[in-house]
Protein backbone atom coordinates (compact mmCIF):
# COMPACT_ATOMS: atom_id res chain seq x y z
CA UNK A 1 0.00 0.00 0.00
CA UNK A 2 2.98 2.66 0.86
CA UNK A 3 4.23 1.78 -2.54
CA UNK A 4 1.08 2.27 -4.28
CA UNK A 5 0.48 5.83 -2.33
CA UNK A 6 4.01 6.74 -3.21
CA UNK A 7 3.70 5.79 -7.03
CA UNK A 8 -0.25 7.74 -6.55
CA UNK A 9 2.24 10.51 -5.48
CA UNK A 10 4.61 10.67 -7.75
CA UNK A 11 2.42 10.26 -10.60
CA UNK A 12 0.12 13.08 -9.25
CA UNK A 13 3.09 15.48 -8.87
CA UNK A 14 3.45 14.96 -12.39
CA UNK A 15 0.78 15.52 -13.64
CA UNK A 16 0.68 19.03 -12.01
CA UNK A 17 3.53 19.89 -13.63
CA UNK A 18 2.99 18.71 -17.03
CA UNK A 19 -0.54 20.84 -16.67
CA UNK A 20 1.44 23.74 -15.24
CA UNK A 21 3.71 23.89 -18.14
CA UNK A 22 0.89 23.97 -20.83
CA UNK A 23 -0.72 26.58 -18.74
CA UNK A 24 3.05 29.13 -18.98
CA UNK A 25 3.34 28.20 -22.67
CA UNK A 26 -0.39 29.08 -23.33
CA UNK A 27 0.21 32.26 -21.40
CA UNK A 28 3.57 33.22 -23.19
CA UNK A 29 1.62 32.05 -26.84
CA UNK A 30 -0.79 34.62 -26.04
CA UNK A 31 1.22 37.09 -24.95
CA UNK A 32 3.37 36.74 -28.04
CA UNK A 33 0.11 36.81 -29.85
CA UNK A 34 -1.12 40.14 -28.28
CA UNK A 35 2.23 41.71 -28.91
CA UNK A 36 2.11 41.20 -32.43
CA UNK A 37 -1.09 42.76 -32.77
CA UNK A 38 -0.27 45.62 -31.13
CA UNK A 39 2.49 45.71 -33.20
CA UNK A 40 0.32 45.20 -36.75
CA UNK A 41 -1.68 47.77 -35.67
CA UNK A 42 1.34 50.12 -36.37
CA UNK A 43 1.50 48.63 -39.91
CA UNK A 44 -0.16 50.89 -42.64
CA UNK A 45 -3.32 48.65 -44.39
CA UNK A 46 -4.65 51.81 -46.89
CA UNK A 47 -3.55 55.33 -46.38
CA UNK A 48 -1.64 57.64 -44.18
CA UNK A 49 -0.86 61.37 -44.04
CA UNK A 50 1.97 62.89 -42.06
CA UNK A 51 3.02 66.36 -41.32
CA UNK A 52 6.80 66.73 -42.24
CA UNK A 53 10.04 68.38 -41.03
CA UNK A 54 13.60 68.02 -42.59
CA UNK A 55 17.16 69.51 -43.19
CA UNK A 56 18.70 69.46 -46.41
CA UNK A 57 22.24 70.07 -48.14
CA UNK A 58 21.99 71.53 -51.37
CA UNK A 59 24.47 72.86 -54.14
CA UNK A 60 23.04 75.71 -56.02
CA UNK A 61 24.90 76.89 -59.41
CA UNK A 62 24.13 79.01 -62.54
CA UNK A 63 26.81 80.32 -65.31
CA UNK A 64 23.89 82.60 -66.62
CA UNK A 65 23.69 84.38 -63.71
CA UNK A 66 27.29 84.78 -63.27
CA UNK A 67 27.64 85.92 -66.94
CA UNK A 68 24.86 88.28 -65.69
CA UNK A 69 26.27 90.55 -62.90
CA UNK A 70 29.45 91.76 -62.43
CA UNK A 71 32.97 90.15 -63.89
CA UNK A 72 34.57 88.14 -61.29
CA UNK A 73 32.15 87.61 -59.02
CA UNK A 74 30.22 83.67 -58.17
CA UNK A 75 27.31 82.50 -56.84
CA UNK A 76 27.67 80.54 -53.22
CA UNK A 77 27.07 77.08 -54.42
CA UNK A 78 26.49 75.60 -50.78
CA UNK A 79 23.73 75.83 -48.78
CA UNK A 80 21.61 74.27 -45.99
CA UNK A 81 17.63 74.59 -45.77
CA UNK A 82 15.22 73.78 -43.31
CA UNK A 83 12.22 71.91 -44.96
CA UNK A 84 8.57 71.83 -43.54
CA UNK A 85 5.68 70.08 -45.31
CA UNK A 86 2.49 68.02 -45.61
CA UNK A 87 2.79 63.86 -47.37
CA UNK A 88 0.08 61.14 -47.99
CA UNK A 89 0.73 57.94 -49.75
CA UNK A 90 -1.22 54.48 -50.44
CA UNK A 91 1.21 52.05 -47.86
CA UNK A 92 4.31 52.23 -49.33
CA UNK A 93 3.26 52.01 -52.78
CA UNK A 94 2.61 55.73 -54.44
CA UNK A 95 3.41 59.60 -52.34
CA UNK A 96 2.17 63.33 -52.80
CA UNK A 97 4.51 65.72 -50.90
CA UNK A 98 4.47 69.30 -50.66
CA UNK A 99 7.68 70.18 -49.43
CA UNK A 100 8.28 73.86 -48.74
CA UNK A 101 12.24 75.74 -48.27
CA UNK A 102 13.33 78.31 -45.73
CA UNK A 103 15.61 80.53 -47.46
CA UNK A 104 19.10 79.17 -48.51
CA UNK A 105 21.81 81.98 -48.21
CA UNK A 106 23.93 81.19 -51.93
CA UNK A 107 25.20 85.14 -51.82
CA UNK A 108 27.32 86.51 -54.92
CA UNK A 109 30.84 87.33 -54.36
CA UNK A 110 34.20 87.22 -54.75
CA UNK A 111 37.42 87.56 -52.47
CA UNK A 112 40.73 88.25 -52.62
CA UNK A 113 44.10 90.06 -51.47
CA UNK A 114 44.53 93.94 -51.92
CA UNK A 115 46.81 96.24 -50.40
CA UNK A 116 48.11 93.79 -48.21
CA UNK A 117 45.21 93.05 -46.55
CA UNK A 118 41.90 89.88 -48.12
CA UNK A 119 38.80 92.24 -49.28
CA UNK A 120 35.69 90.63 -50.23
CA UNK A 121 32.61 91.40 -52.38
CA UNK A 122 29.21 90.34 -51.15
CA UNK A 123 25.59 90.64 -52.27
CA UNK A 124 23.18 88.53 -49.91
CA UNK A 125 20.64 86.40 -52.16
CA UNK A 126 18.09 84.02 -50.83
CA UNK A 127 17.09 80.92 -52.33
CA UNK A 128 13.35 79.72 -51.66
CA UNK A 129 11.25 76.89 -53.06
CA UNK A 130 8.00 75.19 -53.22
CA UNK A 131 8.31 71.64 -53.96
CA UNK A 132 5.15 69.42 -55.07
CA UNK A 133 6.65 66.00 -55.72
CA UNK A 134 5.18 62.74 -56.55
CA UNK A 135 6.87 59.29 -55.61
CA UNK A 136 6.42 55.66 -56.74
CA UNK A 137 7.45 52.59 -55.34
CA UNK A 138 8.41 50.85 -58.61
CA UNK A 139 8.58 47.05 -57.06
CA UNK A 140 5.07 48.27 -55.63
CA UNK A 141 3.61 44.69 -56.84
CA UNK A 142 6.33 43.10 -53.43
CA UNK A 143 3.92 44.87 -51.41
CA UNK A 144 3.15 42.45 -48.10
CA UNK A 145 2.83 43.31 -44.92
CA UNK A 146 6.22 43.15 -42.70
CA UNK A 147 6.15 40.68 -39.65
CA UNK A 148 6.46 41.83 -36.43
CA UNK A 149 4.99 45.20 -37.01
CA UNK A 150 8.38 46.27 -38.86
CA UNK A 151 7.74 49.80 -40.94
CA UNK A 152 7.27 49.23 -44.48
CA UNK A 153 10.41 49.94 -46.22
CA UNK A 154 10.36 50.97 -50.27
CA UNK A 155 12.58 52.84 -52.66
CA UNK A 156 10.48 55.62 -54.48
CA UNK A 157 11.41 57.25 -57.97
CA UNK A 158 10.79 60.76 -57.94
CA UNK A 159 9.05 63.46 -60.41
CA UNK A 160 7.92 66.77 -59.34
CA UNK A 161 7.53 70.51 -59.98
CA UNK A 162 9.00 73.10 -57.84
CA UNK A 163 8.96 77.48 -57.83
CA UNK A 164 11.79 78.96 -56.91
CA UNK A 165 12.70 82.69 -56.11
CA UNK A 166 16.21 84.02 -55.99
CA UNK A 167 16.32 87.27 -54.64
CA UNK A 168 18.26 90.43 -52.61
CA UNK A 169 17.25 92.56 -49.89
CA UNK A 170 15.74 94.60 -51.78
CA UNK A 171 13.75 92.07 -54.37
CA UNK A 172 16.31 92.07 -57.32
CA UNK A 173 16.39 88.78 -58.56
CA UNK A 174 15.20 85.80 -60.09
CA UNK A 175 12.05 83.70 -60.21
CA UNK A 176 11.27 80.23 -62.20
CA UNK A 177 10.42 77.12 -61.52
CA UNK A 178 12.00 73.60 -62.68
CA UNK A 179 11.06 69.67 -62.85
CA UNK A 180 12.51 67.84 -60.20
CA UNK A 181 14.40 63.85 -60.26
CA UNK A 182 14.98 61.81 -57.65
CA UNK A 183 15.69 58.68 -55.40
CA UNK A 184 14.23 58.60 -52.07
CA UNK A 185 14.51 55.78 -49.41
CA UNK A 186 11.32 55.50 -46.79
CA UNK A 187 10.23 53.83 -44.11
CA UNK A 188 6.65 53.89 -43.52
CA UNK A 189 4.55 53.24 -40.38
CA UNK A 190 0.51 54.69 -39.38
CA UNK A 191 1.99 57.10 -37.36
CA UNK A 192 5.87 57.75 -38.25
CA UNK A 193 7.62 57.93 -41.44
CA UNK A 194 11.20 58.39 -42.13
CA UNK A 195 13.18 59.40 -45.43
CA UNK A 196 16.62 59.99 -47.17
CA UNK A 197 16.68 61.31 -50.49
CA UNK A 198 18.87 63.01 -53.05
CA UNK A 199 16.89 65.36 -55.86
CA UNK A 200 18.18 66.98 -59.09
CA UNK A 201 16.08 70.11 -60.52
CA UNK A 202 16.73 72.16 -63.98
CA UNK A 203 15.42 75.90 -62.81
CA UNK A 204 14.25 78.19 -66.06
CA UNK A 205 14.34 81.64 -64.31
CA UNK A 206 11.96 83.53 -66.54
CA UNK A 207 11.26 86.82 -64.21
CA UNK A 208 14.73 88.47 -63.71
CA UNK A 209 14.95 92.04 -62.00
CA UNK A 210 17.87 94.17 -61.95
CA UNK A 211 18.57 97.39 -60.23
CA UNK A 212 14.49 97.97 -59.74
CA UNK A 213 13.70 96.88 -63.15
CA UNK A 214 12.40 93.75 -65.20
CA UNK A 215 14.12 92.63 -68.19
CA UNK A 216 12.83 90.14 -70.76
CA UNK A 217 15.78 88.10 -69.86
CA UNK A 218 15.79 83.84 -69.56
CA UNK A 219 18.21 82.38 -66.73
CA UNK A 220 19.16 78.70 -66.58
CA UNK A 221 20.32 77.12 -62.83
CA UNK A 222 20.74 73.86 -61.25
CA UNK A 223 20.18 72.25 -57.86
CA UNK A 224 21.36 69.12 -56.30
CA UNK A 225 20.26 68.43 -53.23
CA UNK A 226 20.47 65.27 -50.05
CA UNK A 227 18.03 65.42 -47.45
CA UNK A 228 16.41 63.86 -44.21
CA UNK A 229 12.69 63.91 -43.30
CA UNK A 230 10.67 62.92 -40.64
CA UNK A 231 6.65 62.66 -40.78
CA UNK A 232 4.34 62.41 -37.61
CA UNK A 233 0.69 61.60 -38.35
CA UNK A 234 -1.90 59.03 -38.98
CA UNK A 235 -3.32 56.36 -41.22
CA UNK A 236 -5.54 53.70 -41.36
Amino acid sequence: MTCCNRRSVSFLTLLVGFCCLILIAQAQAQDSTTTVRKARNTQVEYFYVHGALGLGFDVYTSSDIEALVLEDLNVNALGFPFQYGIRGGFRNIVQIEYCKYSTSAHNIGTGGFANGGIVSTSVPMKLKATDILFKMNPAFWKWSKPKGGRPAKCLFLILGNGDVSYRDNVGDGFEGSGIIYGLEWAGISKYVSVSFGATYQDITYDTTRLFSIDIPYEVKAKRFMLYVRMGLGYGV
